[in-house]
């Protein structure tokens, strides 16, 4: 089965690997090593050639296998005829003679599930008188030793083994035949050539080889020129409902897993959205209490600076003052301080003429002061680890008092 293209396989293996019940790397696992397989289940493998025993060959001789070689019709392929006539041979052989009417009591049969094998040795067995017409054949198929067991012990309490082979049986039945199949595809080369590949395509699906048993009751005879593409068609149509129902399978399982994972994604979007929620809480509540920090500094900050600019005013009164009163008494001309007032205020006047013939910017004591309660703020906002809020803010300076306006 394995040596065919897959479009010709057909029998019980291939039926069993188009309905997925074993794989192909099994199959040529117990095809390389059926010993080994057979052992595993617990079969004795017991070796035999035609070569062996000569003593046994007079039951059934080698010009006998040879003329029952050339009968054999069934199938094409030497090595399957040669393994079927050898199969016979070596069973005739080894009951050396003797047959009897019960199944049972026979001592060696082989069970096969080929009918045309069965037939056709029994046939073969009569005409050579091999056995008498009441007697068992060599070669029994399967469904007949099922039946036998069930008959025979099935009414008792062991009726679970024959019972399940009785199943077996009546599922082999269902099997569709190599000659059905065989039918279908010379009438389609007849009529319509071009679909062959198609039709081949579709024997390798288990619904459409079910569906071709059920709709020509498994025999040959059924199938003409006539209904050859109404069987095609129909046969698809099975296919067809099954990706159909694979499909509608598929896409509810895809919807289902679809809707669980939109409700995750909600779920977490809803958990994400209060995450956000309390963030955003967390960063307004920060900003908030660092504006507040910022703006008590801001406040300290030109508490201070207007007090320095009230001393400032104060002194320059004070200056004032004293230049009045010795303009009027002159008391004060001796007097060391006042030579220093004099003097400082002289540079000042000298600065400020200076600066006027040469369009310097002058430096006041306002604008002194803007400068070092700015420095003074970015100072103790780093010193309290605002410095990273205060670039969110313009610091403005205007009469030597500070205001900070958040940025845009």
């Amino acid at each position: 089965m394995l040596t065919l293209e897959p479009s010709l396989r057909h029998g019980y293996t291939h039926n069993a690997l188009i309905k997925k019940e074993t794989s192909i790397e099994y199959v040529r696992a117990v095809a390389n090593n059926p010993e080994a397989a057979l052992e595993r289940l617990g079969i004795t493998i017991r070796q035999i050639s035609l070569n062996d025993n000569p003593y046994l060959h007079k039951y059934f001789t080698s010009e006998q296998y040879e003329d029952f070689l050339a009968s054999v019709s069934w199938v094409e392929q030497l090595n399957a005829r040669e393994h079927d006539a050898t199969a016979a041979a070596l069973t005739i052989r080894l009951r050396e003679g003797r047959s009897a009417i019960d199944i049972f009591s026979n001592r060696y049969v082989m069970v096969t599930r080929n009918n045309a094998f069965v037939r056709h040795t029994r046939k073969y067995c009569l005409q050579s008188r091999i056995i008498l017409e009441g007697q068992e054949s060599p070669i029994v198929h399967q469904r007949e030793l099922a039946t036998i067991a069930w008959l025979r012990t099935g009414l008792g309490q062991n009726d679970a083994i024959p019972r399940g082979h009785l199943i077996a049986s009546c599922d082999r039945v269902l099997q569709l035949r190599p000659e059905v199949r065989r039918a279908l595809a010379d009438q389609l080369k007849k009529v319509t050539s071009s679909r062959i590949d198609e039709f081949n395509l579709l024997m390798l699906d288990s619904r459409s080889v079910q569906k071709l048993t059920d709709e020509t009751f498994n025999n040959e005879n059924v199938v003409s020129a006539e209904n050859a593409e109404r069987l095609l068609d129909v046969i698809r149509e099975a296919t067809a409902d099954e990706v159909r129902e694979k499909y509608e399978d598929q896409i509810a399982s895809d919807r289902a897993a679809a809707a669980a994972k939109i409700s995750q994604h909600q779920i977490e979007s809803e958990k994400a959205q209060e995450e956000l929620a309390k963030a955003e809480k967390a960063a307004q509540l920060f900003e908030s209490r660092s504006e507040k920090q910022l703006n008590g500094l801001v406040d300290n900050i030109n508490k201070i600076a207007n007090s320095v600019d009230f001393i400032a005013r104060s002194v320059m009164i004070f200056i004032c003052i004293l230049a009045v009163y010795q303009y009027i008494t002159g008391y004060l001309t001796d007097l060391t301080i006042w030579k220093v007032i004099i003097s400082l205020v002289s540079l000042f006047s000298l600065y400020n003429l200076i600066c006027n013939a040469l369009g310097y910017d002058k430096v006041t004591l306002r604008s002194l002061i803007n400068k070092i309660i700015v420095q003074r703020l970015r100072s103790q906002a780093h010193r309290l680890h605002l410095q990273d809020q205060l670039n969110f803010y313009d610091i403005e300076t205007d009469r030597g008092q500070l205001k900070i306006v958040k940025k845009v």
